[in-house]
């Protein structure tokens, strides 16, 4: 697993500035991608005299592992304006939440058959209010955001994650001088 790093700057006096970025990874959705290109080759060497179900399986099976390679790994940045995930190990997926609509952010521990019934993205924000990008069990970042709403995320080093976002999100702008 990789870790997180946390990087800051100084800017204009005593604003801060700061961007983090964490990571999650789960290898076990990469071997089972592979086990499914196995597979699909095995059946359609099977298939051979009936290529349509060959085509159609081949189809099924390549959807599948790019599921799978989707969530075997996705990194987590934030910076001044927004929380950005993003998935696979080409990162070529996004997802992008203002900061603005975060309220709080806390770390917690995730088991995702017990917590999620199961693991990659759960849920559905617009519709079902709450969902989840849980790629491995352990710790966790939980948002609530506005409208009651909830998000969490697992990556690593979670507890830096929610202090960096509780940082932004409670900071004050900085007042005009006075005349």
């Amino acid at each position: 697993m990789e870790q997180a790093t946390e990087q800051s700057r100084v800017q204009l006096g005593d604003a801060v500035s700061s961007e983090w970025v964490g990571s999650a990874s789960n290898a076990g959705f990469l071997a089972l991608g592979a086990f499914m290109l196995l597979e699909g080759a095995v059946l359609q060497l099977m298939l051979h005299e009936h290529p349509g179900a060959g085509v159609l399986l081949l189809v099924v099976h390549g959807l599948l592992v790019v599921v799978l390679e989707l969530q075997s790994k996705i990194q987590v940045r934030i910076d001044e304006r927004a929380l950005t995930i993003r998935y696979g190990r080409l990162r070529l997926l996004r997802q992008r939440l203002p900061l603005e609509r975060i309220t709080t952010a806390r770390a917690v521990q995730v088991d995702p058959m017990e917590d999620y019934k199961g693991w990659g993205y759960r849920g559905n924000l617009r519709w079902l209010g709450k969902a989840a990008v849980v790629v491995r069990a352990g710790s966790a970042l939980r948002l609530e955001l506005q409208g009651g709403k909830h998000f969490a995320i697992t990556v690593d080093d979670a507890e830096s994650a929610a202090r960096c976002i509780t940082a932004r999100i409670t900071r004050k702008p900085p007042r005009p001088p006075a005349a």
